[in-house]
């Protein structure tokens, strides 16, 4: 923290908990640190809680960042008063319970996404402008969430796990526009219970108890099991070479070196973790906590011979030894009756394949580390004929990937009502298909980024066709530009108003009527490879946010629809490059392969085919010799 003494932190959501705490320790730490929240005078308050020296550091402007004139005015005031902004923490951030597929809450999905995802937005770009200006390397934080990296089985979060998920593609956005830019700007995104707060706050229960680290010799693995043992767990470091876990013992307190064991066990050799695992049974009593660290990497091109030997060390240690170590020590909780605890240090490659050379095998254990931990978890827990459909309706058919799909509804015997702007291109779509199929194709106007025209249309579908069986919600648009450039907030909530709150909106009253009419019916949301992972393009701007949000919205309504006890369905659709207007718009390069809007139509044709028990969830699209 030496190079910030002096330099000036600006926190939102200052007025309590997370964003409270990271304004004082900022100002303890020596920065001039400016608190900003609605609710000012807790802002103030807090002087109270830090030395007399801290206090005269701390500061607090009364800025509401859902208001763009706010965030305007209290920028420009800093930048007069403080000299610019050096550390940004955009912590600001609501929650409104709602469920997310009902009507009635439009107003608290734009608050929160106003919240969440628009003023961390436009308070980024603020502060970089200022960073510019001023030649400063500065840091922008964003706080996010768990719920930005997976969608939590509560109730009632509504748009709020969307929100975060746009966080984390945001992050990424702006990382690849500061590199273009050449920047040292650096920004990073904090996802609070993903380690901190469980390794710190919730330590106290484990105190005592017994922690087992596979390859605990180096690096992460090492770090976890001193960590474990001066917080007061017995800790067993699992490595083939065991005198550098032994090793560890002369860099913790004496007391934390009495905690720390080593035992030698290569995890690619399922007798070692039976001796071991029995080992630790015979000696400490069992396993309460299991972190699955070991991992290797074996630089190869994965399409050339001769690398078997390789792969097979990788899946061994990657893969089937974790799977080994946690069925042990899943036999030791359920023995002894302990709610034990298995963690799994994954990677982002476990996310999305890097385009780095040579990574072979690795992304693909990877890969399967996630799917082996929803797996597990659903174990764990557990330790507890086609859709008859008969109204389709489309949203953006104008042209592209929806009125493409449009076409097949209708050719596959849907009554199919295509929603655009402009009506007058889903009217010419009858005579791209046979009469029979032009018969049953129907157009309404609606613009998906107004409320009123969602609720006119839907109440017309109902009156003029009973209602509605499946949704596919195609309508999106992307705005060409950088993120953190100012002068463009009607972009970022035209795209947001399009691509996130009228996707919602349209799939809440279709929800209303397949409930009303005890319709087991589908609703399909064509998202793009861009809700899994944010392409190194320029001026994608907001896109890969919304996308994201819709990756999370997915897994929102799924969960709200199996409490609410239907059979409906909900799929998401994520193809990669499609040649389409919206791709022309987003300025990419035309001479990258490409899909036709032929195969995302064929693959909502297969989710809406498939049979009762069947959800299909995620289709991922991607053409042939795509680079990312």
């Amino acid at each position: 923290m030496d190079r910030w003494i002096g330099k000036v932190a600006v926190v939102t959501g200052a007025s309590s908990g997370i964003g409270a705490e990271i304004a004082k320790d900022l100002a303890k730490a020596g920065m001039i640190t400016i608190g900003l929240a609605r609710r000012v005078e807790r802002v103030e308050q807090l002087k109270k809680e830090v030395p007399a020296e801290v206090a005269a550091r701390l500061h607090a402007m009364k800025c509401d960042v859902s208001v763009e004139r706010d965030i305007e005015t209290t920028f420009q005031l800093i930048r007069d008063t403080y000299g610019g902004v050096d550390v940004l923490v955009n912590n600001a951030g609501i929650v409104r319970p709602q469920n997310l597929i009902e009507l009635g809450h439009t107003a608290d999905l734009r608050a929160v996404l106003d919240t969440n995802v628009t003023g961390l937005v436009l308070c980024s770009q603020w502060a970089y402008q200022s960073m510019v200006q001023r030649k400063v390397d500065g840091h922008i934080v964003h706080i996010n969430s768990i719920a930005g990296h997976s969608v939590p089985n509560f109730p009632k979060v509504s748009i709020y796990p969307a929100s975060k998920h746009a966080v984390t593609a945001i992050t990424e956005t702006m990382r690849q526009e500061l590199r273009a830019a050449g920047t040292k700007i650096k920004v990073t995104c904090v996802s609070p219970l993903i380690v901190s707060v469980l390794l710190i706050i919730t330590m106290k229960r484990w105190i005592g108890k017994v922690a087992v680290v596979t390859g605990a010799s180096s690096g992460i693995g090492a770090t976890i099991a001193k960590d474990l043992a001066k917080a007061g767990m017995i800790t067993i470091g699992l490595a083939p070479g065991v005198e550098r876990v032994e090793h560890l013992k002369q860099k913790v307190p004496a007391k934390a070196s009495s905690r720390l064991h080593a035992i030698k066990c290569d995890v690619t050799s399922e007798s070692d973790i039976e001796s071991t695992f029995q080992r630790i049974r015979d000696s400490y009593g069992g396993v309460d906590v299991l972190v699955n660290n070991a991992g290797i990497l074996r630089s190869k091109h994965l399409i050339e011979l001769g690398t078997a030997a390789d792969l097979r060390a990788v899946l061994d240690t990657n893969v089937t030894g974790l799977v080994l170590c946690s069925q042990w020590a899943y036999q030791s909780m359920v023995q002894r009756k302990v709610d034990g605890h298995i963690v799994h240090i994954n990677s982002i490659a476990g996310h999305s394949v890097p385009n780095f050379p040579k990574v072979s095998i690795y992304p693909a254990s990877k890969h399967a580390v996630t799917a082996i931990t929803e797996t597990m978890r659903q174990e764990l827990r557990a330790a507890g004929t086609k859709i008859k459909v008969t109204v389709a309706v489309v949203t953006g058919a104008s042209s592209g990937i929806g009125a493409e799909i449009a076409k097949d509804l209708a050719k596959a015997g849907m009554i199919t009502i295509g929603l655009a702007r402009r009506v007058e291109r889903v009217q010419q779509l009858k005579k791209e298909v046979p009469a029979e199929a032009a018969a049953r194709l129907h157009a309404m106007k609606c613009d998906v980024s107004i409320e009123s025209d969602i609720e006119t249309t839907f109440q017309r579908i109902r009156d003029t066709y009973g209602g509605v069986d499946v949704l596919v919600n195609n309508a999106g648009i992307v705005r060409s530009s950088n993120l953190l450039d100012l002068g463009h907030s009607a972009d970022l909530r035209a795209v947001l108003d399009t691509n996130v709150t009228g996707l919602v909106l349209c799939s809440q009253w279709a929800y209303q009527s397949m409930v009303q009419r005890k319709v087991d019916g589908h609703i399909v949301h064509i998202n793009s490879v861009a809700g899994h992972m944010v392409p190194n393009f320029p001026k994608l701007s907001i896109y890969p946010g919304t996308k994201h949000a819709v990756t999370a919205i997915t897994e929102t309504m799924r969960h709200e629809l199996r409490a609410a006890g239907t059979k409906i369905k909900v799929t998401s659709v994520s193809p990669g490059a499609v040649k389409t207007e919206i791709l022309n718009a987003a300025d990419m390069p035309l001479d990258m392969p490409m899909l036709e809007s032929e195969d995302i139509s064929q693959a909502v044709l297969y989710a809406i085919g498939t049979p009762p028990r069947v959800q299909v969830h995620e289709i991922i699209i991607k053409p042939v010799g795509e680079a990312f």
